[in-house]
């Protein structure tokens, strides 16, 4: 209801009562959005709290967290054609490990023989006859031997006229299996035999990155108490023993200010701690070492890699063991020492 007085309209209090009870209110969601706010943040504090939990009582996660079989890029993996991500000259088999396993393979041919016409599995098989070195490459963990750092390692392998054997442990890309300590360890000295019995009397490398240089260190090993040690063994971004690498891991960063931090996090992954543990398996290995690692790596710290060549050099001559350092200006980290401008002058001093 409206009086009029002059030109002038005024409200009666009726009028207004009705009025506002029209006009929307946002009371309600703006006193609902602090608890909103409350309920996440105390959710995320649990999970912070519980995933020290349940490393220790869901035994798949550990070995979920060391091996990353099942993070990958690219997403379609197309291993029949190597060309697709820059590289030729190459055979993708499979070779048959333990536990009736099958492991996808590239062989990479070196420079010299990629344009002389060699195509079938034998005519690749029988090139490794040709008395040119051969590296067998052991990858990290997460991806396939077509991620994009691993081929360009490749290519520069072949451009140096080596044969290259670059393999996925079972349970990666095409491989059948699931991935643990005991079989990725059986898949290395696999494919180690199969090279063996092709390549005459060629000189055979064993190169390892990241988790593959565990990898490398315990295959060695094994072969070198067999009688049949490798010409050297390459180790890329080591660390000494898996129990080290997960306390200085990225991953566990948030979770040093836990009371009894060390046991929280290593006690999980002990089952397989006892197999990669490169600083006690190169006690073993006769061969030589050389140790490539860059100073800005966050993955594997540095200092991982200098801790394994200490523990090695205590027992070895300095000609036996090597450390080549990448200074961490030049931004190499992880994956890209490959990228050095100095690399292939480096590999030739121990792969002659």
């Amino acid at each position: 209801m409206r009086l009029r007085s002059g030109n002038s309209t005024v409200a009666t209090d009726e009028t207004k009562t009705q009025s506002e009870t029209h006009l929307p209110s946002h009371q309600p969601y703006r006193s609902s959005l602090p608890r909103c706010l409350k309920y996440v943040a105390v959710g995320l504090i649990a999970l912070y709290v519980s995933i020290p939990a349940v490393l220790h009582y869901v035994p798949i996660l550990p070995r979920e967290l060391i091996f990353l079989s099942s993070v990958y890029y690219p997403l379609i993996l197309d291993f029949n054609n190597p060309s697709k991500y820059g590289i030729e000259g190459v055979n993708n088999l499979k070779l048959n490990s333990t536990d009736d396993v099958q492991i996808g393979t590239w062989q990479v041919l070196p420079v010299s023989l990629r344009n002389k016409g060699i195509t079938s599995n034998k005519q690749f098989s029988d090139a490794l006859g040709d008395d040119k070195s051969v590296v067998i490459y052991l990858h990290g963990n997460s991806g396939t031997r077509l991620t994009y750092h691993r081929v360009s390692l490749y290519k520069i392998l072949s451009d140096l006229d080596h044969h290259v054997i670059a393999i996925d442990y079972r349970g990666y890309g095409d491989s059948t299996g699931t991935p643990s300590a005991e079989g990725v360890i059986a898949d290395a000295v696999t494919t180690w035999d199969w090279v063996k019995q092709r390549s005459g009397k060629s000189k055979i490398y064993i190169w390892g990155h990241s988790l593959g240089t565990a990898v490398a260190s315990a295959a060695a090993k094994k072969l070198c108490l067999k009688g049949s040690c490798p010409a050297a063994v390459i180790l890329e971004s080591p660390f000494n023993n898996l129990h080290d690498a997960a306390l200085h891991h990225p991953f566990a960063i948030p979770w040093r200010i836990f009371p009894y931090f060390d046991s929280l996090f290593t006690h999980p992954f002990r089952p397989m701690s006892q197999h990669f543990q490169s600083d006690k398996n190169l006690q073993d290995v006769n061969c030589p070492i050389h140790i490539l690692h860059a100073e800005d790596d966050v993955i594997v710290p540095y200092k991982l890699g200098k801790f394994l060549y200490n523990s090695i050099r205590s027992t070895r001559s300095d000609d036996q063991v090597t450390f080549h350092t990448l200074e961490g200006s030049l931004g190499h980290g992880h994956k890209y020492i490959c990228e050095a401008t100095n690399f292939k002058e480096i590999i030739r001093t121990f792969m002659k």
